[in-house]
């Protein structure tokens, strides 16, 4: 399997594909830190399968 940088996949795409794409990335990133938050709040780290150990 070949590795292509950032630069050589970017000079396949239009400026408006790029720009989708960001958007698309910058919408994911932005739901996994909600359920970290989420997470955190809800101090679902502290979740009762310890008690069964």
């Amino acid at each position: 399997m070949v590795f292509k940088s950032f630069e050589e996949v970017g000079q396949e795409k239009t400026v408006y594909q790029l720009l989708e794409i960001k958007g698309e990335v910058v919408e994911y990133l932005r739901q996994i830190l909600e359920n970290i938050q989420e997470y955190l709040n809800n101090k679902e780290y502290l979740d009762s399968a310890i008690d069964n150990i």
